[in-house]
């Protein structure tokens, strides 16, 4: 096995055409953040951003993108935005984690939701995950019988729900609107604000992505991208008598759309607007050419009700040496008996 590592200028049409073969490999790979145009919208944003390359018999078979800001550690490309990490490789090769760091220069990478079949990275597993999804190939009413089947054939309860609560804010509001791709930068803006005062509401200051420029760049970058483009982004909308009140946020490729943020006002919280702008979405999307709607990872109700199906992935860490890794896992892992124990659980509740 031979390695190379390149800059996102060295990126050549042939190598394109090699890395969309390598994406048919593996299902898995038929997300957003797995597309070469991710990589190369990163890339115009941050400098660092590097490819590295694995030849079996000079034949490409499998390609890692990164970071090369920190000398020892990778901290995977795009973290925190990637619902989907790990290298792109057909499941017929085999190539050692530790292999890639190597390749790379780099000593030590903690990772999160790289799929479980990617069997190399399961000797360096922490924690279980998954991701989850709303299967919407053949239309809306394909999509309800698939929930439906989980109910003994009655209607899903978050449909009954959506529906419901859309009866109750058309009879509070003269006009209710919904859209799907909504292009008006203004909305647009008004739902980044609304997502960062949740950000340092919820989780406090140091946690709003969009104060950190690059990633906000790339959200602002997508939005702007023109409505023809195979890989944009999508501003989905509810508003009342002209007033924003939910927005989504989210990246579309290839029949998928990956959603990245979902937002709404508190003070119209008792009309659901999230779930409705979600079923929004559902309702509209075969229309917009998606068959699939990602939700994405995380133990949230909302996902749980809309999902069809769930992938396993996990997180970990890889290093040279392995008792780096190691001793970080055990660090961590008495962090978390402290977090759990049922005495700071009583601190934190008085």
């Amino acid at each position: 096995m031979k390695f190379d590592t390149l800059s996102a200028r060295e990126l050549d049409p042939s190598l394109l055409q090699q890395w969309q073969a390598l994406l048919g490999s593996r299902p898995c790979y038929n997300r957003p953040y797995y597309q070469p145009a991710w990589y190369q919208l990163l890339a115009t944003l941050r400098p660092d951003t590097r490819l590295t390359l694995a030849y079996a018999e000079n034949t490409l078979c499998g390609l890692w993108p990164h970071q090369a800001q920190h000398h020892h550690f990778n901290p995977g490309l795009a973290a925190p935005l990637d619902d989907y990490q790990g290298p792109i490789y057909s499941p017929h090769t085999h190539i050692d984690p530790a292999q890639w760091l190597a390749a790379s220069g780099k000593r030590y990478w903690r990772f999160r939701h790289v799929p479980a079949a990617f069997q190399e990275f399961q000797a360096h597993r922490w924690q279980d995950t998954y991701t989850q999804w709303m299967d919407l190939e053949g239309g809306y009413n394909a999509y309800c019988a698939r929930l439906s089947s989980a109910y003994n054939g009655a209607k899903a309860r978050i449909i009954k729900d959506a529906e419901t609560q859309e009866r109750k804010i058309r009879r509070a509001y003269e006009h209710v609107e919904f859209q799907f791709d909504n292009r008006d930068p203004s909305d647009f803006q008004h739902m980044l604000a609304g997502k960062s005062r949740q950000y340092l509401e919820t989780l406090g200051p140091g946690h709003d992505i969009f104060a950190v420029p690059w990633i906000r760049e790339v959200f602002e970058r997508l939005f702007h991208t023109t409505a023809d483009a195979p890989f944009r982004g999508y501003f989905g909308s509810l508003k009342v008598d002209g007033q924003l009140i939910a927005g989504s946020f989210g990246i579309a490729a290839g029949g998928v759309l990956q959603f990245n943020l979902l937002w709404y006002e508190p003070e119209f919280a008792r009309y659901s607007p999230g779930t409705q702008l979600l079923h929004g979405c559902a309702l509209a999307a075969a229309s917009h050419g998606f068959h699939t709607l990602e939700l994405g990872g995380g133990d949230y109700d909302y996902k749980a009700r809309f999902r069809t199906h769930t992938m396993p992935t996990f997180s970990g860490a890889v290093s040279r040496p392995a008792a780096l890794a190691q001793a970080h896992h055990r660090l961590l892992k008495a962090r978390w008996a402290i977090r759990d124990s049922a005495w700071v659980k009583r601190l934190r509740h008085g």
